[in-house]
């Protein structure tokens, strides 16, 4: 595959579209190829083969026209802070090995900001539906899968060498498709579906409908409540955001309002609400993630003042774990992305990184905004940006606000000239 990736953007691509196509290729090669349940030799040298992809497609791609807005120079100079922050805290606390953390977490983000940042129009809608259609084909892998026809390639992923169960199917194990866990394939689904749903359309509203019901499949057998959540808020906001009216947008929320009133009012459907709520609420998934609140307050009151402004470094979450700073119900993974990112580089980390997300909520156009909150809503539950996979996508987003900041300014320049 990565042979294939390389040929086809040395001799396959125009200089056009050569940065969205090696974002394309290293997002596939680090999602499919490098999960985290892969050995760690596998993780690392696709890890290596991603950032040559990422490097490769910036190489004699066509130069970008105009100067960058002040949003764009914003983002490129947080995206390097991002970077200086993570290697310089993990060899200043001798947390983990510098070259694995470059090439798995680094080296990814930065180069995926600026090969999205080359892109014009044409260059993102192909990156954009070339996302698209790798969530789709992830959602009929995890139907094959849930049919016991396919079988995910580095095993099911587990807690404690339990297969994770599908809270939404009971005693049925969670689909992962090609990602190595149900979340992942999650988190892509949601990202496609909000980018399918509300960007301007690109196809026949029966094949719109056709690509959303297979990735809600996949989503369905995913079992990722979180991406449920975040799925349902891009909604709410969506339609919020589509109607301009505010008379209609205000019936609106009352219709919605009113529905929820109903349902909860409604014997039948209230009891089945309350059923699903206590399972949600007694379940360990949820409690270790409430908890992780707490270790926000215990790592700023009782770590010492370097660490807790520039974190402990990349790798540091087991010894903190000991150290009693994090959860202390066994399950020693963090599950919280911004809490990660304060564990391991630090209070000024988390601060870049919340700044990124703020430049793309405000700097993007609705279908990418939408998928940029739907990765805020899941950073609460899950460790995103430890899989190189999510890294690529999420700084892909981020290096869009360069993109478009550019075109926002050659318009204004344009403007002016008249």
């Amino acid at each position: 595959m990565i042979f294939i990736a390389v040929a086809v953007l040395l001799f396959g691509v125009s200089a056009q579209i050569r940065p969205a196509m090696g974002l394309y290729s290293a997002a596939v090669l680090a999602l499919c190829c490098a999960p985290n349940n892969a050995p760690v030799e596998v993780q690392l040298v696709v890890s290596v083969a991603c950032c040559f992809v990422l490097a490769l497609g910036l190489v004699r791609a066509s130069a970008p026209h105009g100067r960058l807005g002040g949003a764009g120079v914003a983002v490129v100079a947080l995206v390097i802070v991002y970077g200086v922050l993570q290697l310089s805290a993990t060899v200043l606390e001798n947390s983990a090995n510098v070259f694995v953390v470059a090439a798995r977490f680094t080296l990814p983000a930065v180069l995926a900001v600026f090969a999205a940042a080359r892109l014009d129009s044409a260059a993102r809608c192909f990156l954009l539906d070339a996302i698209v259609s790798l969530a789709v084909l992830q959602s009929v892998i995890g139907v094959l899968e849930f049919l016991n026809l396919t079988a995910p390639i580095f095993g099911t992923a587990t807690v404690y060498d339990t297969a994770l169960m599908n809270p939404l199917l009971p005693g049925v194990v969670r689909v992962q498709a090609m990602l190595g866990h149900p979340i992942v394939l999650g988190l892509l689904i949601v990202f496609a579906l909000v980018l399918l749903l509300n960007r301007a359309p690109r196809m026949r509203s029966w094949q719109t409908a056709g690509l959303s019901a297979v990735l809600l499949a996949g989503l369905f057998l995913c079992g990722s409540r979180s991406s449920w959540l975040a799925l349902a808020i891009c909604c709410v906001l969506a339609l919020f955001w589509a109607v301009k009216n505010l008379i209609v947008r205000t019936f609106a929320i009352l219709g919605l309002l009113i529905g929820l009133f109903a349902a909860l009012t409604s014997s039948r459907a209230s009891s089945i609400l309350v059923e699903q709520l206590d399972l949600f609420t007694d379940s360990g998934s949820f409690t270790h993630r409430m908890e992780s609140f707490g270790s926000f307050f215990a790592i700023l009151s009782q770590h010492a003042i370097r660490p807790a402004l520039i974190g402990s470094g990349v790798g540091s979450e087991p010894r903190l774990f000991a150290a009693g700073l994090l959860q202390q119900d066994g399950f020693l993974i963090i599950d919280n992305q911004l809490l990660t990112t304060m564990v391991t580089i630090g209070l000024f980390g988390l601060l870049v990184l919340l700044s990124l997300v703020a430049f793309a909520v405000f700097g993007l156009p609705p279908a990418e905004r939408l998928a940029c909150i739907a990765m805020l809503i899941m950073f609460f539950t899950f460790d995103a940006l430890r899989w190189t996979g999510p890294i690529v996508l999420f700084f892909a987003l981020v290096g869009l606000v360069v993109s478009y900041s550019r075109e926002k300014e050659r318009a204004k320049r344009t403007l002016a000239s008249v």
